[in-house]
């Protein structure tokens, strides 16, 4: 299959602070998604693969994905592609007594099932990485909106970017100037 080089997948500076470190970090941006209707319908153009076959077989592969997962399985999903997993979530942490100022030391028996958080791990193979790594151009622009022209600035001091998120001293958070709104940095 031809790769396509006409869009080069765009990146920005974010500037961000967490745990009281400063720094700037590429973040990309995305164009939009596709879904995998679409993804499918375009892998199998030119040939006799039937596209909602494919659809209703992936979506028994996915029912059993998820069987084997409840039972405490890793599924790989495709030859050498993505591997999910069932992912526990829980966290219990020392505390401060409000009456006394005492810190309440965490027991970990007090971490129960039920406060267990289930969500999907997903692991991609060392090897797409490697692929994707051999074929892609970034492109560097100092706009964040995807529909926008391209405007590519290597030169662009990050500390001048309008674009860039402005960091709150006194909260660590970053505002979005166009809302006043902020965040833990980490979106």
């Amino acid at each position: 299959m031809e790769i396509s080089r006409t869009l080069k997948p765009l990146w920005f500076i974010q500037e961000f602070l967490t745990n009281g470190i400063h720094g700037f970090r590429a973040r990309f941006l995305s164009r939009g998604s596709k879904g995998f209707y679409e993804t499918v319908e375009s892998a199998f153009k030119g040939t006799n693969h039937d596209v909602d076959n494919f659809i209703t077989e992936m979506r028994l592969v996915q029912k059993q994905a998820l069987e084997d997962m409840s039972q405490g399985f890793r599924v790989d999903i495709g030859d050498n592609f993505v591997t999910i997993y069932p992912n526990a979530v829980g966290t219990i942490r020392d505390s401060i007594d409000p009456s006394t100022g005492r810190t309440i030391v965490a027991d970990p028996n007090k971490l129960t099932s039920d406060d267990i958080d289930t969500r999907v791990g997903c692991t991609v193979a060392k090897r797409f990485h490697k692929k994707l790594r051999s074929l892609i151009e970034w492109k560097k622009t100092v706009n964040k909106n995807p529909d926008l022209p391209d405007e590519e600035d290597d030169t662009q001091d990050p500390y001048e970017n309008n674009n860039s998120q402005t960091i709150d001293s006194s909260t660590g958070q970053t505002a979005d100037p166009s809302t006043g709104s902020g965040n833990d940095g980490m979106d």
